[in-house]
């Protein structure tokens, strides 16, 4: 017996030595003794203490601190789990466990468990840059994602437990990540070559029969789990060719919620996806995940019965942009993967108003009084995917007859490099225009908004007083002579004003604070426009009129006169969210956020018989 455990440990000393094996461990991250692992000594059954970790894991809806490491291919919150032979998920004794391969490892018979965890600085950001491109790639509401942990546990070339040929061997890796808010699991796959133990019923010369391997996460709710696609069954031997990603040998999973993501694409059903939200203005790529896509789809957005062309824009990701739209609010999304014929996946996307979409165009001539020639138009070069060139543009806005939002008007410049971000505009020609408000925009080269398939950035919606170069007095004093000779029955069903700044912020339901004036937020542009006004709301809903309510408060808390200061709200005439139908003049959203406000000279209606607080 000394003379067979010699021999067993000198072969152990020969062939165990921890490294990666190219060849078949491509898709691991970096591990073993050269990258600073903690190694399990060789065991059956066994597990690591308890291992405090550095940054709370999330973990559908428990946030951890500490993990075990398990030799059957086990990571576990709570306890360390010993058992050899897997059982079907759910479990209904609490356990939560991450699963890359549930099996009776003995790692005497050869192989290694090693671990560490990783936190995010300057000497290894390419490993959790590969992470966040991984992430990125699987879940199409994570773009932004940047982790700043993770953890990485590496079964190598591990045995099994009753093996009477130890060179059968397996190969798996285990990834957590998370930003402390978000969190994933990632599951590699090298070799596969067994599913079993004998104590489980496998067979001892091949290591398959029995109860196979479990893969998959158990949530210890009693309810929420996963088990990958032919888990205890002889099939998970060839999980390596399989993926949820179109990876082979690569499953990703999130874990931070009940809401379990990342399984596998459908033919049918609902779709994820990023961003929820775009400007009404247009433009805005939506990328789609879930469906089962290939090279042949053609693809179609039906975003509230506007039909739009999509494409592929890598293997589980197709892209959308968003039509022109004159209203605010959730609407449906449908995606049709033959061409209109059928629509079998739904989700919803919420069109918001110009004003609630972060600029993504800048220049100072937006807020210039006068002709302007020279100026530099700056852009966000991370807002938009595979894209390589941009037109710069003018679009115009106007309601007369009809609701009209066009262009473009003035061609600046085409096909720049969307990369640097950057433009200097050298004298531009004057070209007469019909249209006194208007937004610049940076357009994807070789369309136009209203094509619906090139994405667009925009600045903010303003008066193109720096291209007309008008003195806007005779504007101004146009728009005051038709409002007299108008019918201002509107007023008196206008919603009345909260009279203090504390009544207006716990006032909620009926008002909402304004974004360009609320005292929440810190930029040195809120509130520019209200000189003396630290904060200002609206109100939510229109009025039996169609009429809106803005009120306005000054660092007294009191609310300010429009008579007594230029920094006082107004009644609006038309409600800054629109009313229906929209689309017609006067009832959409556009103008009525960035137009009407500037001119309307009525005091608010104060609250009456309320007193201050």
């Amino acid at each position: 017996m000394i003379w067979k455990v010699a021999i067993f440990f000198c072969v152990a000393i020969i062939f165990d030595v921890p490294q990666k094996s190219e060849a078949d461990q491509s898709l691991f991250f970096p591990f073993g003794l050269n990258e600073g692992d903690e190694f399990l000594p060789a065991n059956d059954d066994g597990s690591t203490e308890e291992l405090p970790i550095s940054v709370a894991f999330p973990f559908f809806d428990h946030d951890h601190t500490s993990l075990f490491v398990n030799n059957n291919g086990v990571i576990s919150f709570l306890a360390g789990v010993s058992q050899y032979t897997s059982v079907p998920f759910p479990l209904a004794d609490g356990r939560r466990l991450l699963t890359p391969f549930w099996a009776d490892i003995d790692t005497r018979n050869g192989g290694t468990l090693s671990y560490r965890q990783v936190l995010r600085f300057a000497q290894n950001d390419g490993m959790f840059l590969e992470a966040d491109g991984i992430i990125r790639a699987s879940f199409v509401e994570m773009r932004d994602f940047m982790s700043s942990w993770m953890y990485i546990a590496t079964w190598d070339r591990v045995a099994f437990f009753g093996a009477s040929d130890t060179s059968i061997r397996n190969s798996f890796q285990a990834v957590m990540v998370t930003d402390g808010r978000y969190s994933f699991a990632i599951f590699n796959y090298g070799d596969i070559n067994w599913t079993t133990g004998t104590a489980s019923g496998g067979d001892s010369g091949t290591g398959l029969g029995g109860t196979p391997a479990q893969v998959g996460f158990n949530a210890g709710d009693g309810v929420t789990s996963y088990s990958v696609p032919g888990s205890q069954t002889a099939v998970v031997v060839d999980i390596e060719t399989t993926s949820n990603i179109g990876v082979p040998g690569r499953w990703v999973f999130r874990t931070d919620n009940s809401n379990i993501e990342g399984l596998e694409c459908t033919t049918s059903g609902a779709i994820s996806l990023f961003p929820l939200v775009g400007s009404m203005l247009g433009g805005t790529q939506v990328l789609i995940n879930g469906p089962c896509f290939n090279s042949t789809n053609l693809i179609i957005c039906d975003f509230d019965g506007i039909e739009t062309s999509g494409r592929l824009l890598e293997d589980e990701i197709a892209l959308c942009v968003s039509p022109t739209f004159y209203k605010v609010g959730r609407i449906p999304l449908r995606v049709s993967l033959d061409d209109g014929v059928t629509f079998d996946f739904t989700g919803f996307f919420t069109i918001i108003s110009v004003e609630d979409v972060p600029d993504n165009v800048f220049s100072s001539v937006t807020e210039s009084r006068q002709r302007e020639s020279n100026f530099e138009i700056t852009w966000n070069t991370d807002a938009l995917e595979s894209v390589d060139e941009v037109d710069i543009v003018v679009y115009g806005y106007q309601e007369d007859n009809d609701v009209e939002f066009s262009g473009p008007l003035i061609i600046v410049a085409q096909r720049i490099n969307y990369h640097l971000g950057h433009y200097s505009v050298s004298g531009l020609p004057a070209i007469e225009i019909h249209f006194d408000v208007g937004v610049i925009g940076v357009l994807e080269s070789g369309g136009q908004a209203e094509d619906s398939t090139h994405a667009a950035l925009w600045s903010k919606v303003h008066v193109l007083q720096w291209h007309n170069g008008d003195d806007v007095t005779f504007w101004c004093n146009d728009w005051i002579g038709k409002e007299i000779r108008s019918d201002l029955s509107f007023l008196s069903v206008t919603h009345p004003c909260p009279c203090t700044l504390e009544q207006a912020q716990i006032d909620i339901g009926r008002f909402s604070p304004h974004p360009l004036c609320d005292i929440d937020i810190l930029s040195p542009s809120n509130c520019i426009h209200k000189p003396g006004a630290i904060h200002c709301v609206r109100a939510d809903t229109p009025s039996s009129l169609g009429g809106g309510q803005e009120c306005c408060y000054g660092f007294d808390g009191m609310i300010i006169n429009v008579f007594d200061s230029l920094g006082g709200g107004y009644s609006h005439r038309y409600h800054h969210g629109g009313v229906t139908p929209y689309g017609e003049p006067k009832k959409s959203k556009i103008l009525l956020d960035c137009l009407y406000p500037v001119f309307q000279q009525r005091p608010s209606r104060l609250q009456i018989g309320r007193s201050p607080v």
